[in-house]
């Protein structure tokens, strides 16, 4: 009962703080008229445009904190540079102060989840930790997600590009084109590169820009392809037409060689949850079956040497199953 009482008011503060920063950032002070009609330009970018009239500086000014204390703070650190960029690259509409604010929530919450059911301090903290990092974990999930998903979608958008150009559009037009035809996440990448010119950064930034929010070998491609032609000249529309012949039959093979290593990595998932599966299993019929290993101390350092092993075979499988193309 006395850690009880410890720690509910613990996280009746924490949620009283986020209730209020919630309402803070709701009803926060009214922006200026040229933010207002610029601000849909930085919706999903995180980017905060000011009344800087100079190009070079203009998508520089990021919001990472709607507390005006959290943005001076933010705005000096190159990690929150790092994690508004993850945010942005993962399509997850929060900024680096409110990211921040969730993990430590979850980490506290999860910690106290553990204390609250009567476990030991030595298990709270570790799950904390844990708490901690997941919010993380599901950003970068996120963000292997959408790349997957916009290399699908790449090959569509460079036929349409260069259909558009053989049509006699311009190359922004032929952008354009793909932000307003295309499904997301290509046309919102595409189109964040048309309003990134629009409100005066240079293509060549904006698709710079681009190649960062979204980490892809192929997007790489396109893009030094795409500086290269408007430095030197040629046949554009050509030329994303051997590129998009060059990544749809690198897809192909892709997709052949994840057919035929499909045995080897679901293999490795068996063989490495099976032994916990029969521990679990173990547990539940005879639960005196094991306690020998957990009571002494050469069974317990027997069971974590297996568990070092089990993780150790299990990276090595997936390593052997993973081919790059």
């Amino acid at each position: 009962m006395e850690t009880l009482g410890l720690v509910l008011p613990i996280v009746a503060f924490l949620a009283a703080v986020g209730l209020v920063l919630a309402v803070y950032n709701m009803f926060g002070a009214e922006r200026d008229t040229l933010q207002e009609r610029l601000s849909g330009y930085g919706q999903e970018t995180g980017v905060s445009f000011g009344t800087s009239t100079n190009a070079g500086t203009i998508l520089k000014q990021r919001e990472l904190s709607g507390i005006p204390l959290f943005q001076s703070i933010l705005s000096g650190s190159s990690y929150a540079e790092k994690w508004a960029v993850d945010l942005v690259a993962a399509g997850i509409p929060l900024r680096v102060g409110e990211y921040l604010l969730l993990r430590w929530l979850v980490a506290i919450g999860a910690g106290a989840v553990i204390v609250l059911a009567g476990l030991t301090w030595l298990i709270a903290i570790p799950v904390a930790i844990l708490g901690f990092y997941v919010p993380k974990m599901y950003v970068v999930w996120r963000q292997q997600q959408r790349v997957n998903k916009f290399n699908d979608q790449l090959v569509d958008a460079l036929t349409m590009m260069a259909n558009a150009l053989r049509s006699g559009s311009s190359f922004l037009q032929a952008i354009d084109l793909v932000a307003r035809e295309l499904p997301a996440p290509v046309s919102e990448e595409f189109g964040q590169v048309v309003a990134e010119v629009s409100v005066g950064a240079g293509l060549d930034e904006a698709l710079g820009n681009l190649t960062k929010r979204i980490k892809s070998y192929d997007l790489y491609l396109v893009v030094t392809a795409m500086i290269i032609q408007r430095q030197t000249g040629g046949n554009l529309s050509e030329v994303l037409e051997n590129i998009a012949y060059t990544i749809r039959e690198r897809l192909r093979l892709l997709r052949q060689v994840q057919v035929l290593t499909a045995q080897q990595r679901l293999s490795a998932i068996i063989v490495g949850l099976l032994p916990l599966f029969l521990l679990l299993v173990l547990s539940l019929i005879t639960p005196s079956y094991h306690r020998p290993f957990l009571e002494a101390t050469l069974g317990r350092l027997m069971l974590g040497v297996a568990f070092a092993f089990q993780v150790l075979g299990f990276v090595v499988m997936n390593r052997l199953a993973k081919i790059d193309v």
